[in-house]
């Protein structure tokens, strides 16, 4: 078979048009990367034995607070901080929680600066994102993604879903857009439910309250609370992982037996996964609170 030279010409071309776009991503994450960094805080949380319970990431946003998510470090009584170049940064203790999105305002000092404030057009369906956090080494790292579904956890308030491949450690990493502007907080619950919170939501954290310093500080079984069962529960049903759903769920109605829209979301569970037994148990309860 004979390949012309026009073929082999225009099979170049878009080699070197396809290498010159990808050249063009890696630069911009590059520069992203360099403009936001200072604004990352590697964190590692300890329990009041010493032992290391958890890493991760915390975001900047204002003077002396940074943002992260909260079940790293509700059971902690003590967590270390460390900038982009690898110096300390003291974390002094915890301003303000919510449970509902899984977040923390922690009382932050360091050689840190605050990420600017971008909005929530930031993370509509199909738009371009990167992720800025910490890797397992505690290197701050980038990369680029984009955001594919919205779900509604509150009223007027959507957590994304994202193509981002991260690890871990990025629980609590900074979602920008590709302006630099901070749209939302990453939070990693576990390997597979991994969901972006929007500035907004992280807006609404009490900047003002007094600081709990760990030596005060209450642990908190997060994990096994309600507010993690109802959060992750419809999570997982939206994003149809039946098993998580359903261990969430089941959580969820034993905690609040009232709570219709709990019985909806694990009677549609249970009749996809054809347990039907459950199914017609969990649909007669939601017509007995729905008649």
């Amino acid at each position: 078979m004979r390949i012309s030279s026009v073929s082999v010409f225009g099979l170049g071309l878009v080699l070197l048009v396809g290498g010159s776009a990808i050249q063009a991503q890696e630069e911009a994450a590059a520069k992203l990367q360099e403009q936001a960094g200072n604004g990352i805080i590697y964190i590692v949380a300890y329990d009041k034995d010493q032992k290391e319970i958890g890493k991760g990431s915390a975001v900047v946003i204002a003077d002396k607070l940074a943002v992260a998510g909260y079940h790293l470090i509700a059971g902690a009584a003590r967590v270390d901080g460390f900038n982009a170049k690898n110096r300390k940064v003291d974390v002094k203790g915890v301003v303000d929680v919510d449970k509902n999105f899984n977040l923390v305002l922690l009382q932050v000092d360091g050689k840190v600066s605050p990420l600017p404030a971008g909005s929530p057009e930031g993370l509509e369906p199909e738009k371009t994102i990167f992720g800025l956090g910490a890797n397992e080494s505690g290197e701050i790292i980038i990369s680029e993604g984009a955001i594919r579904n919205l779900y509604e956890v509150r009223p007027g308030t959507k957590v994304a879903d994202s193509s981002l491949a991260v690890p871990e450690t990025f629980n609590g990493a900074a979602v920008l857009d590709p302006g630099g502007r901070l749209a939302g907080l990453l939070v990693v619950m576990d390997a597979r439910l991994r969901f972006i919170v929007p500035v907004t939501a992280l807006n609404g954290l009490n900047r003002t309250a007094k600081p709990t310093p760990w030596k005060s500080w209450i642990p908190d079984d997060y994990r096994n609370s309600f507010e993690s069962a109802w959060l992750a529960g419809r999570l997982y049903a939206w994003q149809e992982d039946s098993l998580g759903a359903q261990r969430n769920l089941e959580r969820v109605v034993k905690a609040q037996p009232n709570n219709l829209e709990a019985w909806s979301m694990l009677a549609s569970v249970y009749d996809k996964q054809r347990d039907f037994n459950n199914a017609v148990t969990a649909y007669r309860k939601v017509v007995e609170l729905d008649p």
